[in-house]
């Protein structure tokens, strides 16, 4: 076996060594995609999970938003009845201090016309009938 002979082999050797390298390799590529196919459909899966579930939310906030501006809608109606019956009771309690202030004043002048006429009493000669036909 001469040199060149020995050069072949050893470079043929080489050649198979590389095949068999790129065999295992094109294997494990192919275990990679086949598994990866995988991951990717269950990646598929739960992404459109996750649209469905953000779809729900995005339904539950706008049934929130309506459900917010009915009640504010019914406060309002509420803030404006509250606001009637204030109006109505601050009306009431004016009407009774008038008519608390309009008694005193004719309890006052009651009063005052008693006094006026336990005044003119004191004043008064009373006269009895037996001195009518007397002369004073």
């Amino acid at each position: 076996m001469d040199f060149s002979d020995a050069v072949m082999i050893l470079l043929t050797v080489f050649i198979a060594l590389g095949t068999i390298a790129s065999a295992i390799a094109v294997g494990f590529q192919w275990y990679e995609m086949h598994t990866g196919g995988a991951d990717t459909k269950a990646i598929a899966e739960a992404a459109q999970k996750q649209a469905c579930a953000a779809h729900q939310i995005a339904e539950a906030s706008q049934r929130n938003a309506t459900a917010a501006e009915e009640f504010a809608t019914s406060a309002g109606l509420i803030n404006r009845g509250v606001e009637d019956a204030v109006k109505k009771l601050q009306l009431q309690a004016d009407q009774a201090s008038r008519s608390a202030d309009a008694t005193k004043s004719a309890a006052d002048t009651a009063r005052g016309n008693t006094q006026e006429k336990s005044a003119t009493l004191g004043e008064c000669r009373i006269i009895c009938p037996n001195d009518l036909y007397t002369s004073a």
